[in-house]
């Protein structure tokens, strides 16, 4: 049932469904949006009903499938639009014509330019994703523009001037603005960095980020994840590059641009079993002037820790990856570089019977301080770091804990990098199905604190791109050859 009139009900319209929208067109007309019988327990399809005030029954009826109520129209009043809510399939109906779809899902809210022409609409978001902002010619069926917000949106408003739109969160507490008649960013000009193998390619990069040279060198192994993924963001902070070495022997490679460096120390990071005795002495040999200082523990969680207290002494906040696999956390080093943290390597424990228990005694004493570390960054969802650790962190811990996490590897990196970086010049490209190319470009990304994201090995995620055109990046930089990431991310080719 819909009334009209003001104060007291002055004239009652009986809807047969569920009543959710509705959408004055004149004082003789009016568009209900009966929303989806799923409400009621139906098959998902509603309908757009017109009424003419002076009638009982709709002059015109079409379906939408749709979960949500709030049709909107434009304005001269020849179209409809329903936004989908969550399941349906948003929907734009000429008014006495069937509906048809405007190629996009989810949306919660719609809003139509002042000219008739355009239409926007927000979809929100889910776990750590924030949710988009989407743009729609009327004519077109498919999205022609989409940005990815800052914060989940949950409601929208669109200037008089159809110039700017305004999005609320309930969620963040916040009300922003999009400039939607800006100019699209330029396509950003694509470079690649790469090498003969990933000792060559990881010097490659130490050129790139360091072509005078550097006073200090982090060396770790790059046979394996775990003492370079911590490394990381130490290099980043003592303004050094990050090389990897095979475990056995220097590779001509890493002794060529150790030598180029000429720095005055060089950090190796991992035990023996990682960096063998061999190799230290050929470093020794390559930088016989250089100080060689030596991190290492009895496994990868104690070299993490040992790194933390010396590179971090006065760390507040932390960013905790696993040390069990990589992909997650490919992207933290930069993010944590960002907000001057360390990355800490724990072990995934499950402790239903005692969750406190799930993080180790020598781990809660480094968080406890001093200093106390007030915040910590969970990387990875529940099946790489377990909710009993996140328990652990919150109640044994003084650190307030939060999860960036996505549905896979690369929805992590995006939700890490969405959460860290407002804008930036350079976005850089690295497979996530591989670590060495990550772990040293790592350091090149936080040398001029720029994002990592890690990419699939034969195109670039949409949602990456739509965070290039949010950035406002002028440039991309794709690391490691074509073997690792083809031709086609060059190009900038969506999937």
């Amino acid at each position: 049932m819909l009334s009209t009139g003001t104060g007291a009900v002055r004239r009652t319209q009986y809807v047969d469904d569920v009543a959710l929208g509705v959408a004055l067109l004149s004082d003789a007309q009016l568009v209900v949006n009966t929303g989806s019988s799923w409400h009621s327990g139906g098959d998902g399809w509603g309908s757009v009903r017109l009424y003419d005030l002076a009638a009982t029954y709709p002059i015109w009826t079409a379906a939408a499938y749709s979960y949500d109520g709030r049709v909107r129209a434009n304005p001269d009043q020849t179209r409809f639009y329903v936004p989908s809510g969550t399941g349906g399939v948003d929907t734009v109906m000429d008014r006495y014509s069937a509906s048809r779809p405007l190629g996009s899902s989810g949306s919660i809210e719609i809003v139509i330019s002042p000219d008739g022409l355009r239409a926007y609409s927000i979809i929100p978001g889910s776990g750590p994703n924030h949710g988009q902002l989407r743009s729609f010619r009327i004519t077109g069926d498919h999205p022609d523009r989409t940005w990815t917000l800052p914060y989940n949106p949950s409601r929208l408003a669109i200037s008089p001037d159809g110039r700017t739109v305004w999005y609320a969160s309930a969620e963040a507490h916040v009300v922003a603005r999009f400039d939607v008649t800006a100019p699209a960013p330029a396509t950003p000009v694509v470079e690649r960095i790469g090498g003969a193998d990933r000792f060559a390619a990881a010097a490659g990069m130490s050129r790139a980020a360091y072509p005078g040279g550097a006073d200090v060198v982090y060396v770790a192994s790059g046979m394996n994840f775990p003492d370079a993924l911590t490394a990381a963001p130490a290099a980043i902070a003592e303004a050094g590059p990050l090389l990897l070495t095979a475990s056995d022997q220097l590779p001509a490679s890493v002794r060529e641009e150790l030598t180029r460096l000429d720095p005055e120390r060089v950090v190796i990071v991992g035990g023996p079993v990682s960096v063998s005795p061999a190799v230290r002495l050929a470093i020794r040999a390559a930088v016989p002037l250089a100080v060689v200082e030596e991190v290492s523990g009895a496994d990868r969680y104690e070299v993490s820790r040992n790194l933390m207290r010396r590179s971090f002494p006065a760390a507040t906040s932390v960013y905790i990856a696993t040390g069990a696999n990589f992909p997650d956390a490919l992207s933290a080093a930069p993010a944590a570089s960002h907000e001057g943290s360390p990355v800490l390597l724990v072990p995934n424990t499950t402790r239903p019977d005692a969750p406190l228990e799930a993080i180790d005694a020598p781990t809660r004493d480094l968080l406890r301080g001093p200093p106390q570390v007030s915040r910590a960054t969970i990387v990875g969802g529940p099946a790489t770091l377990s909710t009993d650790v996140a328990y652990a962190l919150d109640y044994s811990t003084p650190a307030t804990t939060s999860r960036l996490w996505g549905q896979d590897r690369f929805g992590a990196s995006q939700a890490i990098n969405s959460a860290t970086f407002v804008s930036a010049d350079t976005v850089y490209l690295a497979s996530g199905l591989t670590y060495p190319d990550a772990l040293a470009g790592a350091v090149l990304a936080g040398r001029v604190d720029a994002p990592l994201y890690v990419i699939p090995s034969t195109c670039v995620p949409r949602r990456v791109l739509d965070e290039i055109d949010r950035l406002d990046a002028s440039r991309v930089v794709v690391l490691g050859g074509p073997a690792t990431l083809s031709p086609a991310v060059e190009t900038l080719t969506p999937c």
